[in-house]
């Protein structure tokens, strides 16, 4: 019973330091996934909350350096038998982008020439930092085997902003310049995605702490009215899966197993 408590206060304490890093919208999911998981979580469905560090970049953009951020959302486990899971996803902060791409080919707001020589001479001499944000739905069909779950599925998600940010050098230092990158993208992405997940504790089955790993794909050009190759994102997933609510499957003195 002692080790169960520590367990538990393990769990709320990495709850609340994830918390304390979230964006508002992130904490009031996060809430409420809180307040009501114990109420909905049962044996045959589980929900949690999952954070993630993300490598992101584009296929069909050229050369570039990816970009690093973080992502944050819940998710819903739905037992369909002993070896197959349901779980769908709703990210409310998944970015997306990549950064020193080419300015001379990169639609957005800094492909065209200004008209003025010596911006113009700065502008071509440079790079941009594409930056953009989505909700994002995916769904993946899990098979289980140990402590490992394979899954894979599809994923829809939701432009809620973005911008490009060119940055140059000029005589007295660097010249920084960003601007919204709205009217330039799609605002719906959609992709496949793979995941595999490690449980810390398969006796604990759906309620046990999990560190994954998704990679995301996307099918559709991020740019709008594109003249040139398709530009895709593509991202790489590494974080845990925190169970909310829900009785512990595991009996005592199996806390170790």
């Amino acid at each position: 019973m002692q080790r169960l408590g520590v367990k538990r206060l393990t769990t709320l304490c990495l709850t609340a330091v994830l918390l304390l890093g979230f964006q508002q919208t992130a904490n009031a999911q996060a809430l409420l996934i809180l307040l009501f998981g114990d109420k909905l979580s049962t044996e045959k469905f589980q929900l949690g909350i999952n954070a993630d560090v993300v490598v992101s970049g584009y296929t069909g953009a050229g050369s570039y350096d990816p970009n690093v951020s973080w992502a944050f959302g819940a998710y819903g486990e739905l037992k369909l038998s002993e070896r197959w899971h349901l779980q769908p996803e709703i990210t409310v902060k998944t970015p997306a982008g990549a950064k020193k791409l080419d300015v001379n080919t990169l639609p957005g707001p800094f492909l065209e020439p200004s008209g003025d020589a010596t911006l113009d001479s700065i502008r071509a001499a440079s790079t941009v930092t594409r930056t953009a944000n989505y909700i994002t739905i995916p769904i993946l069909i899990k098979y289980l085997a140990g402590r490992f779950h394979f899954g894979a599925g599809g994923s829809i998600g939701f432009r809620t902003g973005g911008n490009d940010e060119l940055k140059g050098e000029v005589e007295r230092g660097d010249l920084t310049l960003k601007s919204s990158n709205s009217d330039f993208m799609n605002t719906v992405d959609a992709g496949v995605v793979a995941s595999l997940s490690y449980m810390l504790k398969p006796k604990m089955k759906m309620r046990s702490l999990r560190i994954d790993a998704k990679f995301y794909y996307g099918l559709t050009d991020t740019v709008k009215d594109n003249p040139g190759d398709a530009i895709r994102n593509w991202a790489l997933f590494v974080g845990i899966d925190l169970p909310v609510g829900g009785k512990d499957a595991v009996e005592e003195g199996d806390e170790d197993s």
